[in-house]
């Protein structure tokens, strides 16, 4: 644009157009030639020397930024892995302080200061369910609260095994149980980037919300849905 407001030779402008169109930018406004400014042919070697020149350029800086980007991409990979791996590290300064297994479970049970347990909890608890509900209802005919009714006992003593183990990466390393899912959602290793915190919270919460619908259903209907 500053090349349009001021007087420049037209050789001169072809050449920073061509520079400009090489580079990606847009060339500046042609200016009209005249009889007093004439293009010469032996301008023109000059000028194709410096569309070379700067398609070399680009193409330079292109594969450098390439380089740069995928220098990145490996220095987040080990950011993550190292976000995991001191997430799973055992905390010896906390299991130095007395009463610390209490304090991180309770912190870990409040929802109301961040815990995420009851969440996490109640997923996989609906994910088992309806694997166990649906094959149950095929073999007896009992609806989800029926079964419940019949073996209260074993699915009570299944939900504390399944808590437990929830709660057991905290109990072994004293590190926040927040700290230890966020790794697993950023931190994973590369293979199981598909089964990631993140895909489990989500079918965790998916299962939790058709778990409630079946026992609205089947209440509605006085029947197992899949029998």
């Amino acid at each position: 644009q500053t090349l349009s407001l001021i007087h420049v030779s037209p050789t001169l402008k072809m050449s920073l157009n061509i520079c400009a169109t090489a580079c990606g930018m847009r060339p500046a406004a042609s200016v009209p030639q005249t009889s007093q400014q004439p293009i010469h042919t032996k301008h023109l070697g000059s000028t194709s020397a410096s569309a070379r020149r700067a398609r070399f350029v680009c193409r330079a800086a292109a594969a450098e930024s390439v380089d740069e980007t995928e220098q990145d991409q490996d220095e987040i990979k080990v950011v993550k892995a190292k976000r995991f791996m001191d997430a799973m590290r055992d905390n010896q300064a906390k299991k130095d302080t007395r009463n610390w297994e209490a304090m991180e479970i309770a912190a870990a049970m409040d929802p109301l200061a961040g815990g995420i347990a009851p969440e996490l909890i109640q997923g996989r608890l609906a994910m088992l369910a309806w694997l166990g509900v649906g094959f149950a209802e095929k073999a007896t005919g009992m609806t989800a609260a029926g079964q419940y009714a019949e073996f209260s006992t074993i699915i009570n003593s299944l939900a504390f095994i399944i808590s437990l183990a929830t709660l057991m990466p905290t109990l072994v390393t004293a590190n926040p149980l927040a700290d230890i899912v966020a790794s697993t959602k950023t931190g994973m290793p590369e293979a199981w980037v598909k089964i990631n915190g993140n895909t489990e919270e989500m079918v965790g919460r998916s299962a939790m919300v058709g778990f409630a619908f079946l026992l609205l259903t089947e209440a509605a209907l006085g029947r197992a849905l899949f029998a």
